[in-house]
């Protein structure tokens, strides 16, 4: 049993084209016997006319009252609604909000005060991980609290059965440096107990 019959790019079923689409539709409907309003319909557009044009003001309600605008959900309803043969009311047309950045990006700016180029090149005597702590620091980012780095990495390249205490609590102190705020406070402990060997 169809259930779901979906067109896209539906602006261009006009003219000769939907004409002939629409008489599928209506002579797949009767081969299917579905009836109407039997099975759902989609279609898609990326287009879609956001003028308004006025309706024939001659055209008088039965409390004689007139339709002001004519909007453009309206006639994309009404044309979906000849070319399936089906009843779509306005409220079924999903549109979009164009939004600008503004809008969007609620920006609140405030006075930075950025690093100098010179502070932003390496020193001489600065291994890859001093170099990333300074750079956090001057650029506002999280500051390191825990014991002094030693200048040779080695002992970052240890496995953990060879860290001694004091190189077990720097190594846990860059971890700890190196996570979200949130659990930076509880990944440095004052006392910090050697990690169990990684197999």
């Amino acid at each position: 049993m169809l259930r779901y019959l979906v067109l896209d790019e539906l602006h261009t079923y006009d003219g000769a084209q939907g004409a002939d689409v629409a008489c599928l539709i209506r002579r797949l409907k009767e081969q299917l016997e579905i009836p109407k309003g039997g099975f759902c319909i989609v279609g898609t557009s990326a287009t879609l006319d956001d003028r308004e044009a006025l309706k024939d003001t001659t055209a008088l309600k039965a409390d004689g009252s007139v339709d002001a605008k004519d909007t453009s959900t309206d006639r994309l309803a009404r044309f979906a609604s000849t070319l399936f043969e089906e009843d779509v009311q306005a409220e079924a047309v999903i549109d979009e909000d164009r939004l600008t950045v503004e809008e969007i990006v609620h920006a609140q700016l405030q006075e930075v005060e950025l690093p100098s180029p010179v502070d932003c090149e390496p020193r001489d005597d600065e291994d890859a991980l001093n170099y990333a702590r300074r750079q956090a620091e001057l650029w506002h980012g999280p500051g390191y609290v825990g014991p002094p780095i030693p200048p040779q990495l080695g002992v970052l390249s240890k496995s953990n059965d060879e860290l001694t205490g004091e190189e077990a609590r720097v190594v846990e102190a860059n971890e700890g440096w190196s996570l979200s705020p949130q659990r930076r406070s509880q990944a440095i402990p004052s006392e910090i107990e050697p990690r169990p060997p990684q197999g």
